[in-house]
């Protein structure tokens, strides 16, 4: 149980920052992604700071192609965002394991790449982390997503 509202199911990723796990919402059953900042990072007003503005700046920019921010507290002095859940693989994890993408879908991730950061650019938000790796493979819903601890953003 964690935040006294979701069940933890299972690490999806880690990072320098902080951790991303699958949890269920149990008043609903509803599956999300829980990115919690790193305990000894909690300290560091700094980057509180920025994780608090991860938060803000998700549920401030409205689009379909942002991944909808939907909740966000602490609980026993651990910072956490609770946000949509990506399924995938990751672009850069794609390339590597298929190889490139047919140009025509190259061009259609870009485009809707293009269509979520002018999203945020109207929010005036500049996102400072657009890499393959920071983006989920469309191959499932026909949307790569884009998603990282500067911005969170679904194409």
């Amino acid at each position: 149980m964690f935040a006294g509202s979701y069940r933890v199911l299972r690490p999806l990723r880690g990072g320098g920052m902080g951790a991303v796990h699958v949890v269920e919402r149990i008043t609903t059953g509803a599956q999300r992604a829980l990115k919690i900042l790193r305990q000894e990072l909690c300290g560091d007003e700094r980057l509180v700071r920025l994780f608090q503005r991860e938060a803000r700046i998700g549920h401030r920019i409205s689009s379909d192609h942002v991944v909808d921010f939907i909740d966000a507290g602490v609980a026993e002095g651990t910072r956490w965002l609770v946000m949509d859940l990506l399924q995938g693989e990751t672009l850069a994890e794609h390339v590597r394991g298929a190889g490139p993408f047919f140009h025509t879908l190259a061009a259609d991730i870009l485009a809707q790449v293009a269509h979520a950061l002018a999203a945020a650019h109207a929010e005036g938000v500049v996102h400072r982390d657009v890499k393959p790796r920071a983006f989920s493979s469309p191959h499932r819903s026909n949307r790569a997503s884009l998603c990282s601890s500067s911005c969170s953003i679904s194409v």
